[in-house]
């Protein structure tokens, strides 16, 4: 076996004995200079006169200057170079009001299945079938035929039929679900009949506003109706607007117009992979609540001259809408004001907007709307979730505090979110007295995320974002 070559050790000679003697009294002579030395710098340190206090401040007073403007010059650089990339939807904006919401009455529990008047409608699936029915964001009923039609997560159009309660559960109802559409790429939300139930207006949170006319033949076609809308900017030019997140839609009876909302100028993503993909409208409501800024609107397009124009702007995330019989005036949700508001389109008070319900008389965030043409006219807006806690912790912060916190929450990941408080309410209120109650599940355990209504005959059909059925409830005749 072979080892490693190891050069011989250097022999020992008394001449170098003598050459280290000599080394070491060459430290020592070097050593006392150098004492030396150290003494001569001490006396002379002694005798430089000691800085007074004041200019020691002075002095301290210009490293922070110099700190304070080194980091507003980087600051500013880095905001201008990364401050698209951080936060594309903008910086959160000065809370205008920090609204303080009503707590939830735990004993009021009308929604519950055990009062028997609440039920479930699910998809009738045949063995080896895969379930269309998900995410039914808003109940559609044909005026003329009374026909069910919902609008699924994957945009499919489906009519609902042949209803059957379950004898086992009388709050199970399933029916049978046949697939008429596709009604393009988008996300719908909101759908409406016109007065002749020949024409569906769609509120597609990525397309537009889109139409279908004769839903129940193969051959129809969707068309879209309004994606931008032409405004003038601050130098009076004429610009086409994008149509960001289009949310719900009605049809006024008189008139034929369509009414509409647009909720916020942050788009929904497309999130997810392959089958699984779809548009999470959810977190981009949750962007625009952190956020704060109040970009929604309402839009009315006249189908006779093919025009549209933009009724009343600047509303916090403006949600679902309907209109009254005589088409005096329309109700907007404005889901992160929170507060449901009543837009006048007739009369003395035309083009103004007026709060029905504030923040202190509602239990979340407002969302889908209906209401009555017959009996007391009242009108419904559902309520999604309770009021977020992180909303409320940084509504309570002092100004420069509160946006601090938002910057790090729109600044979370997608999956670090807040999530959705566990809710289902209704809240029923007369749109001309503001008197008001509360149709609701506290604690969401029979139904919750409801996010859309619709009131026909005597039941209110109750649609949702994320849910595989439709929830119903049934008004009893002294609350018609």
């Amino acid at each position: 076996m072979s080892r490693p070559i190891v050069p011989p050790a250097a022999p020992f000679h008394a001449s170098g004995a003598k050459s280290n003697s000599k080394t070491s009294k060459t430290n020592k002579s070097g050593k006392g200079a150098s004492s030396a030395a150290a003494m001569k710098n001490k006396h002379q340190f002694r005798r430089t006169p000691r800085r007074s206090r004041l200019e020691i401040m002075s002095s301290q007073t210009k490293l922070i200057f110099r700190i304070t403007a080194f980091a507003l010059i980087m600051g500013q650089l880095l905001s201008k170079t990364y401050f698209d990339y951080l936060l594309p939807h903008g910086r959160p904006e000065k809370l205008s009001e920090r609204p303080s919401p009503l707590p939830i009455d735990r004993n009021s529990d009308l929604l519950r299945f055990r009062h028997g008047r609440t039920q479930r409608i699910y998809e009738r699936v045949e063995e080896n079938v895969k379930p269309k029915l998900h995410g039914p964001e808003t109940v559609v009923i044909n005026p003329k035929t009374g026909d069910l039609y919902v609008m699924t997560a994957n945009a499919r159009l489906l009519q609902l039929s042949d209803l059957e309660i379950d004898s086992n559960d009388a709050t199970r109802v399933t029916a049978k679900a046949t697939d008429l559409h596709s009604l393009g790429a988008g996300r719908p939300l909101g759908g409406a009949f016109t007065a002749d139930g020949k024409t569906l207006y769609v509120a597609d949170a990525v397309l537009g506003l889109t139409r279908l006319h004769n839903p129940t033949d193969p051959k129809a076609k969707v068309e879209l109706v309004v994606d931008t809308i032409a405004t003038k900017n601050t130098n009076g030019t004429l610009v086409h607007e994008r149509l960001w997140y289009v949310d719900d839609v009605c049809i006024g009876p008189k008139s034929g117009n369509v009414y509409f909302t647009d909720a916020t100028d942050i788009a929904p993503e497309r999130f997810g992979h392959k089958q699984k993909a779809h548009w999470d409208t959810l977190f981009a409501s949750k962007l625009d609540l952190v956020r704060g800024r109040p970009m929604g609107r309402v839009l009315e397009y006249n189908p006779t001259t093919d025009t549209t124009r933009v009724l009343v702007g600047d509303l916090n995330f403006a949600n679902g809408i309907a209109v009254d019989k005589d088409e005096q005036y329309l109700i907007v949700s404005q889901t992160f004001g929170p507060r449901v508001s009543k837009y006048y389109l007739k009369g003395d008070k035309a083009g103004t907007l007026e709060t029905i319900l504030g923040p202190n008389q509602l239990t979340g965030y407002p969302d889908g709307a209906d209401c009555a043409w017959e009996g007391n006219r009242k009108c419904y807006a559902v309520l999604p979730s309770a009021f977020s806690p992180i909303h409320a912790l940084y509504s309570k912060l002092p100004d420069p505090m509160d946006r601090v916190l938002r910057v790090i929450l729109l600044l979370l990941p997608r999956w670090l979110a807040p999530r959705v408080q566990k809710y289902g309410g209704i809240v029923e209120f007369d749109p001309m007295t503001k008197v008001h109650r509360y149709i609701q599940d506290p604690t969401g355990k029979d139904i919750a995320m409801l996010t859309g209504v619709t009131i026909y005959n005597n039941k209110l059909y109750l649609g949702s974002l994320e849910n595989d059925y439709i929830g119903v409830y049934t008004l009893e005749a002294s609350e018609l």
